[in-house]
């Protein structure tokens, strides 16, 4: 049976900050990846002072994981503490605390508030035992009650006629010169030359400095009497700084802390702090220090003083008892946000003494952590090993939903197979070595590395390469579910909901040995070879290379999976061979070689061979030898006096990689641009039947119109447009369609539209009708009839043909589609289509799924206040199309040119303007300055304005970009809508993806 791997968590102390979930998540990847391999996992939380609600939530996150309550396990640190004393590892230390009695709280030095206060030092002598006086500071209402001698300070005696003065070595210079006692009679001493003294019942011992012991001081307790009497020596006025709390302002009280440390190799450790709760038993005896392992009150040993039990566990060690009782071994992986850093070096340097090394198989997590996490983010903090989530992760991961998403699409359409070919055998190799390298990468805690090595997988792998080479046929399941599947510990309900499409129920995997298939890896560094090249010269992947020849050892292997190649990579002429006949060779004599055998003819010699044929030359050399006539003597050229250079022909470019030579045919003409604009208008209208959700194998109407060049270029494609984006019917002329989108392409301004029919909702809707079965409603789509509205156009006596259906039920058919058409079903105030049942808005004249008509076309809606609108063209175009009412509000003009020529040009009136320049003129703003342009719009919509008019937005994309750019838009688009107001603006020319993003943004293209 296999070993169980063990995981346990740092304690989980009072909530759930974000950093803890930080952790869970990991924790919680941690057992969705083993559980994906079949193999069992014990996740164990440590907690103490967890609320119910917490505890549930920790329930909901990890329901597989066991819960130790580390308030059960104090029984544990007292037999550590036991075995320390043992150990002889138990020691005090004092640290310095500053404690505020209106609040009752202890704070640290880097706590306290210190604020610049005059006030008057006090030197007070105090009687400490037979003629030996004492000299300590107190300062304004501080009131002396002992006298405490630290062991760690250094001291002077002072002998003054028949009295001994003890004072801390820092008042040393104020004897010398306040009190002008000289150097002679001062004698400097350590703590060993007056711990002996017979000192009054007010004077105690301990670690720390010199002082005196003041009103309120924790210390105070130890003290069996208070000082009787004092006389102050010296006093001054000075400004200090005071130590005051931060909570309520009081000023602090000074003190010295015992605490209980643990001594290692390493150093001390603190056990103990005046913050604990949780009572350690240790007795302590506040007048000698000395301590011991027990838990009832008793005299010290050591000096006859009342011992107590003083020390409390240092907060941060609380649950220290559940680790000593719940393992031995170090777990398998262990995770800790750095801002929990101090819990491991507390646990860790205590345990270690403890002789338990528990926690060396821990990673660290250093991220910024959003309130709120969703999946996605879960996964953008899984696959980050440090630092805040940002828009580039966030998009990583969407681009990769997508991506899996549209695989699971392909294997939904195209299926699966069982018949293997080289490129099925090739994906299930590799899938294997990335099995093995995610499973490698995850068990030493690398989790962001594998993230990154099964993204490269599934989009290099699966999605650029193996996907294009099957192109229409089916895929072999397993490395494709193996890969999803290795995503549910990043993202389970992704996986779980895209595994479901594709009838995947065990999620289970499994790594076997499977025989490397070289051949593909060939070519895929031949396809990246490839496309580095046309990234190099920039030539689009649509726009087909004219002529690719691949020179190489390997041509008999490659030519087998030539349409493989042809798949992944847009080539007119494609050949692969161990020679190419086309290469020039030039002939380079080895004047070295001939000089040694014909030294004085020897220069002749070259002088001819570089006049030679080359390909007589090489066949002489095959058959034997080539000879030479010079002055009646026949010369014999052996292969060692020749050398043969190969020539790039011309309008080539050479490629030389690891498998052999690559030669690109570096033209690019007409044809080549021509292919590229079909594909390109092929990419836009598949952009499209996207945009509208449209199933894959819907059917559409297109009509492409625009520069006549570019259609004159298009014509002629037709076939290649029908087959690529399920057209039915092509028109190269303005076509009045429900969905159409002008496209820059190519320099050129192509208009697409297209007409979808929605395969699975005409059908639907067909068989709604009396009379049309599956069959028939399947047939009726066939022959070309893709909507209600196209039945109710067509001629009786062709359905009837069509269908079989006899003619007069044909015509009860038609009767029923027109006694039905236009009257929408409603329910709870919402429209439906009346035959395929799509919620209908009230803009939809028909149905936008099965084209019903369902109302008589109404006239086009007004532009609304508050919406942004953008016009691809010129300015002067726009300014016609903006509505006449809209005109003659006020106007802000925002222009890259002359704002007065602008105003001048098309008569604006009741207009400000801003100019958009790097010329420091007037209200000029600089490109860049988006901040300062978007407060002058703010500025002139407060003060009333309700037009903005722009014509710089295409300068201002080129500059700042479009992220940049479509922010300022959303943050002025509040504003607008807040102020009833309008933005238009002119772009000339977009990319296609730039367009969809803006579109996201805006509320209307003004046509």
């Amino acid at each position: 049976m296999a070993k169980i791997r063990g995981f346990y968590s740092y304690p989980i102390y009072d909530s759930l900050s974000p950093v803890i979930l930080d952790e869970l998540i990991y924790y919680d990847f941690i057992h969705k990846f083993y559980e994906i391999f079949d193999e069992e996992t014990s996740v164990n939380f440590v907690t103490y002072s967890l609320n119910k609600k917490d505890l549930n939530k920790i329930k909901e996150i990890a329901p597989y994981a066991r819960l130790i309550h580390g308030e059960k396990y104090t029984e544990e640190i007292g037999m550590l503490i036991k075995d320390l004393f043992k150990k002889k590892s138990i020691g005090i230390k004092n640290i310095r605390t500053y404690y505020c009695s209106k609040c009752d709280e202890y704070f640290k030095e880097s706590q306290v508030k210190i604020i610049p206060k005059k006030l008057r030092e006090n030197i007070a002598k105090i009687r400490v035992g037979k003629k030996i006086y004492f000299l300590g500071a107190f300062y304004g209402e501080e009131e002396p009650i002992g006298v405490y001698l630290g062991k760690n300070d250094s001291y002077v005696i002072a002998q003054l006629y028949d009295e001994e003065w003890i004072a801390p070595a820092s008042l040393e210079l104020f004897l010398l010169k306040e009190i002008e006692i000289p150097k002679s009679k001062i004698k400097k001493v350590g703590f060993e030359g007056i711990k002996d003294l017979n000192f009054e019942l007010y004077v105690i011992q301990g670690d720390g400095r010199a002082e005196l012991i003041k009103k309120g001081d924790i210390r105070a307790k130890s003290l069996k009497r208070r000082i009787p009497s004092y006389s102050v020596i010296f006093s001054k006025e000075k400004e200090l700084p005071i130590k005051t709390c931060p909570i309520c302002g009081n000023v602090l009280q000074e003190e010295n802390v015992p605490i209980l440390v643990v001594k290692g190799k390493g150093g001390t450790y603190d056990l103990s702090s005046p913050e604990g709760s949780y009572k350690l038993p240790v007795l302590y005896c506040p007048n000698c220090g000395h301590i011991e392992y027990g838990t009832i009150i008793k005299e010290c040993p050591v000096c006859g003083n009342i011992m107590e039990r003083r020390f409390s566990l240092k907060p941060e060690l609380s649950a220290l008892g559940a680790y000593i009782h719940s393992f031995d071994a170090p777990p398998s992986l262990m995770f800790l946000h750095q801002k929990r850093f101090i819990l491991k070096y507390f646990m860790e340097n205590i345990l270690k003494v403890y002789g338990k090394y528990l926690f060396k198989n821990t990673r660290y997590l250093s991220h910024k952590v959003p309130e709120s996490i969703d999946e996605v983010k879960r996964a953008a903090l899984l696959i980050k090993k440090r630092g805040t989530i940002n828009k580039s992760d966030i998009k990583k991961i969407r681009k990769l939903r997508n991506v899996v998403d549209n695989i699971v699409r392909y294997v939904e359409i195209y299926g699966t197979t069982d018949d293997y070919k080289e490129e099925d055998e090739w994906l299930l190799w590799k899938n294997n070595e990335v099995k093995k390298r995610i499973r490698e990468l995850v068990e030493n805690g690398k989790i962001s590395y594998a993230f990154h090595v099964l993204y490269g997988h599934i989009i290099g792998d699966i999605s650029h390469f193996y996907i294009p080479i099957k192109r229409k046929t089916p895929l072999v399941l397993e490395p494709v579910r193996d890969a999803i599947l290795m995503l549910y510990p990043f993202m389970p309900a992704f996986v779980e909901e895209n595994l479901g499409r594709i009838n995947v129920e065990k999620f289970s995997l499994s790594t076997t040995e499977a025989e490397e298939i070289s051949t593909m890896e060939i070519i895929r560094d031949f396809v990246k070879v490839v496309r580095k090249y046309r990234e190099k010269k920039g030539i689009p992947r649509k726009e087909p290379l004219k002529k690719v020849v691949f020179v190489t050892s390997y041509a008999d292997e490659v030519n087998s999976l030539k349409s493989s190649i042809l798949n992944l990579e847009n080539v007119l002429i494609f050949q692969v061979v161990e020679d190419w006949d086309e290469m020039e060779i030039e002939i380079e004599p080895n004047m070295e070689e001939i000089s040694a055998s014909y030294r004085a003819w020897a220069p002749k010699i070259g002088f001819l061979l570089r006049r030679k044929n080359v390909r007589e030359v090489l066949d002489a050399m095959e058959k034997g030898g080539y000879t030479l006539g010079i002055e009646g003597f026949i010369i014999k050229i052996t292969p060692k006096m020749i050398n043969y250079i190969k020539k790039v022909p011309e309008g080539y470019d050479h490629i030389e990689f690891e498998y052999g030579d690559i030669y690109i045919q570096n033209e690019r003409d007409a044809t080549t641009k021509r292919i590229r604009l079909v594909r390109e208008v092929i990419r836009r209208i598949n952009i499209m039947r996207k945009d509208i959700d449209m199933d894959f194998d819907d059917l559409i109407d297109v009509s492409i119109s625009g520069d006549s060049e570019a259609i004159k270029m298009i014509r002629g494609y037709d076939d290649e447009i029908r087959e690529k984006c399920l057209a039915r019917n092509i028109e190269f002329s303005y076509t009045e369609y429900g969905y159409i989108v002008e496209w820059p392409i190519m320099g050129y301004r192509i208009t697409i539209g297209i007409n979808p029919l929605f395969k699975r909702w005409v059908i639907k809707a067909f068989k709604s009708i009396p009379g049309i079965d599956d069959y028939r409603a399947e047939l009726l789509f066939k022959m070309g009839y893709g909507s209600i509205y196209e039945l109710m156009e067509a001629e009786p006596e062709q359905i009837a043909e069509a269908t079989g259906m006899p003619l007069k039920l044909v015509n009860e058919l038609i009767d029923y589609l027109y006694s039905t058409a236009f009257k929408p079903k409603k329910e709870k105030n919402k429209e439906y289509c009346p035959f395929c049942g799509t919620e209908l808005t009230p803009d939809d004249d028909f149905c936008p799924r099965c084209g019903a008509p369902i109302r008589v076309k109404m006239e086009e809606r007004k532009m609304k206040k508050g919406n942004v609108y953008l016009f691809l063209g010129e300015l002067g175009d726009m300014l016609e199309r903006i509505p006449e009412e809209l005109m003659k509000e006020k106007k802000l003009l925002i222009t890259k040119d002359n704002p007065d020529e602008v105003k001048k040009l098309y008569n604006l009136k009741n207009t400000e303007t801003v100019w958009i320049s790097y010329v420091p003129f007037g209200d000029a703003i600089k490109p860049k300055d988006l901040e300062k342009l978007k407060g002058r719009v703010l500025k002139f919509l407060e003060k009333g304005g309700k037009l903005i008019i722009a014509d710089c937005f295409d300068l201002l994309l080129a500059i700042n970009g479009l992220d940049k750019l479509l922010q300022m838009i959303g943050e002025m688009k509040e504003k607008l809508k807040e102020k009833e107001a309008y933005l238009f603006f002119t772009i000339e020319e977009l990319e296609a993806f730039e367009m969809g993003e803006i579109m996201k943004y805006v509320d209307g293209e003004v046509k």
